[in-house]
């Protein structure tokens, strides 16, 4: 526990200060310090891939569906491979559970990091996508139910403080930067 709160001070001393000390610290109305996110033009040479993830974030009428393909190293870095994105906004026919989950396994067989996958996570109340990766390719993803937004934020944010978090800066990871940086608190609620 001491090494960690170690890392913590090195890699982010804001989230140190505010952690244990018990001081507000200043990152305005940004949930998370960007500065953290480390982008990569590509693989570490010297801390191969280990395991591939999958996580699955879906929505249908109006948010979008990502899956996130993330690598995690020899040394424990956590590096974000590919997103898939589809957005339904301004379509006027949505995609399906029966549309999605073809590109998403497209996407997923289009991964070619010879490691073994250590799991695929999606949210435990999206039984349709769930049903149809069973059905259509024999799949199981495990389902976890989401916590309250607070305890995901602060995740992260230990995640982060460990600088573990790396995105292979591409196009399509983009929308995942661009996603983490427009996340903000509500203004009324900073004080």
């Amino acid at each position: 526990q001491l090494a960690l709160i170690e890392t913590y001070k090195k890699n982010d001393p804001e989230y140190y200060k505010w952690l244990y000390l018990g001081k507000v610290i200043g990152l305005g109305t940004n949930v998370y310090n960007m500065q953290l996110f480390h982008p990569l033009t590509k693989l570490f040479e010297d801390d191969p891939l280990i395991n591939l993830y999958y996580s699955v974030d879906a929505g249908h009428i109006n948010s979008a569906t990502t899956c996130l393909a993330i690598g995690v190293t020899a040394k424990g870095k956590v590096v974000l491979l590919h997103t898939y994105y589809y957005s339904p906004e301004h379509q006027s026919r949505k995609k399906a559970p029966s549309d999605l989950v073809p590109e998403i396994k497209s996407f997923e067989d289009s991964m070619d990091y010879q490691v073994p996958i250590g799991k695929r996570t999606i949210d435990s109340a999206e039984g349709a996508l769930r049903n149809e990766f069973v059905k259509e390719y024999n799949e199981v993803w495990h389902g976890v139910a989401k916590s309250d937004e607070a305890t995901m934020i602060d995740y992260v944010s230990s995640l982060l403080a460990q600088g573990r978090v790396y995105y292979l800066d591409t196009p399509e990871n983009q929308i995942f930067v661009k996603q983490h940086e427009q996340y903000q608190w509500d203004e009324k609620t900073v004080h």
